[in-house]
């Protein structure tokens, strides 16, 4: 059986190709996205590069909110924490960009520690 993955952020550009060497590299994958409609998009870019065969899942999480961490990191090995909110025009205030980043990364941290998963960074 393969080791699983929790890849946060797998529809951005450092996520999608993050999920292509997991995957060519033998690992299952279970992305996360802000939106499940965004799941075609990443595998026909994911399907450029290799077969994920039945080795992708998908699941929705929130940089913002405390829900369904512990969900999305049951059944994995690892977590890969890569995302990160993207924003289109420069913010008043640069804690309107950087407090969602720290809160994501120490919600996936929190959730890891407490399912026993190792972080790979």
């Amino acid at each position: 059986m393969n080791k699983k993955v929790l890849l946060t952020g797998i529809s951005g550009y450092i996520g999608n190709h993050c999920a292509v060497e997991l995957l060519k590299s033998g690992y299952s994958v279970r992305g996360s996205v802000r939106s499940l409609s965004k799941t075609e998009k990443v595998i026909e870019l994911i399907k450029k590069e290799v077969d994920p065969k039945d080795n992708l899942e998908f699941c929705e999480l929130d940089l913002l909110s405390d829900e369904g961490w512990d969900d999305a990191m049951s059944g994995c090995d690892f977590v890969l924490h890569v995302a990160s909110p993207f924003i289109n025009i420069e913010p008043k205030d640069e804690n309107e960009y950087i407090r969602p980043a720290v809160d994501g990364t120490m919600r996936a941290l929190k959730a890891a520690k407490k399912q026993g998963l190792s972080v790979l960074s």
